[in-house]
Formats: structure tokens, sequence, C-alpha cells
């Protein structure tokens, strides 16, 4: 039985499936990403939060994780931002969530919102950081309500 080839970007040449395609073709801070946000789900959980969304995207923005508070006399979901710094890196990893930043997050947890439609809920806003060293176990911190919306909408601080 002969498989087919895929074609592909011209300077990367042809893969044999597409089963590992996605592999080849993603950047390593890609890859990096992608299992810093696995392990802060796997984080989460542990801790008896629900997973109700990842990767959220919008035009204006993206949102890592939303998940459901377990604690919580209301419903309370909890976007979650994720940032890794991998090695000896000179900036914490939690610097890098910018008021900019932090605009684009707003941004697309509104579009979840409206898309959602959760009823009668609180929103917070986390950073997880994540340091993880060249050899060793990656350190996690978790900045619950690291920042607020402030925006004509009237999401304020209470």
């Amino acid at each position: 039985m002969k498989r087919s080839v895929q074609p592909c970007h011209p300077q990367i040449g042809s893969l044999p499936s597409m089963s590992c395609r996605h592999l080849m073709l993603t950047t390593r801070s890609g890859r990096r990403g992608r299992a810093a946000e696995n392990l802060v789900v796997w984080f989460l959980r542990q801790r008896g939060y629900r997973v109700v969304g990842r990767n959220i995207n919008c035009a204006l923005g993206e949102v890592d994780i939303i998940v459901l508070d377990p604690g919580a006399r209301l419903k309370t979901y909890r976007f979650v931002e994720v940032k890794m710094r991998h090695g000896s890196a000179r900036m914490p990893p939690e610097a890098a969530v910018t008021r900019s930043k932090q605009k684009k997050i707003y941004a697309a947890s509104r579009y979840w919102i409206l898309k959602n439609r959760p009823g009668r809920a609180v929103f917070h806003f986390d950073i997880v950081a994540i340091c993880w060293p060249n050899k060793g176990i990656p350190r996690i911190r978790w900045y619950k309500d690291a920042f607020f919306p402030e925006d004509p909408l009237g999401w304020k601080p209470s």
C-alpha cells in the first residue's frame, strides 16, 4: 500500500502524513507554549477547577484558558493567561502581561461572554507564570485576580 504525500511549505518539503505535520510546522516556542498550557490545565484540574474553554480567539485578542471556579458561591469564571520562561530568563514571565496584552485578553473574554451567555456570573482575570529550567522541575506561580478591566462598560474592581 502506497502512502500519500501531502504538499507542504516549499522550504520544508513534503510530509509523509497529516498526523505529524502540525508538530513539524510549529515553532519550538509554539510547542513549549502548548506544553505550558497543558501543564496549567493539569495544575488547575488537580485543584478542582473545570476547564470550559481553551485558546479562545477573536480578531482583537486571545484567552489561553477559561475555568469554572468550584469553591465560589456564585458562578465564577476565571480567564487565565499562561506565561512561561524557559531556561535562565532575565525577566519574570508575569511581567510580559502588559497593559496592551490585558486589553487583548479583555476583548477576547467579552467575545466569549457574548457568544456563550453564561448568565449571572462573576469574572476574574488570572496569570499563571511558569519558570521552566533547562534541567529540572517547572515552578508554577498562580496570581489570582492579577488585573482588572477598566473600560466604559463598567468592568471595574468592586
